[in-house]
């Protein structure tokens, strides 16, 4: 629930009308994940398996990359 939002064209009369959703995040920070999946195949992985987990996992981004 927080991160979909309704897509904009719900909004519009029938027949453009479309009940679907969007990601609640804007396309740079999408654009931004899919980058560090593909920069960190090994981290994601790892966050994949910690996930399945039943145990909270939390994510903790930085602005600097200093564990390179």
């Amino acid at each position: 629930e927080k991160g979909l939002r309704a897509h904009l064209a719900a909004k519009l009369p029938d027949p453009f009308m479309f009940n679907g959703v969007n990601l609640a995040c804007s396309r740079a920070y999408e654009a931004a994940m899919i980058w560090t999946i593909e920069l960190y195949p090994r981290s994601y992985n790892t966050l994949k398996s910690l996930y399945r987990r039943e145990k909270q996992v939390h994510m903790i981004f930085a602005t600097l990359d200093k564990f390179k």
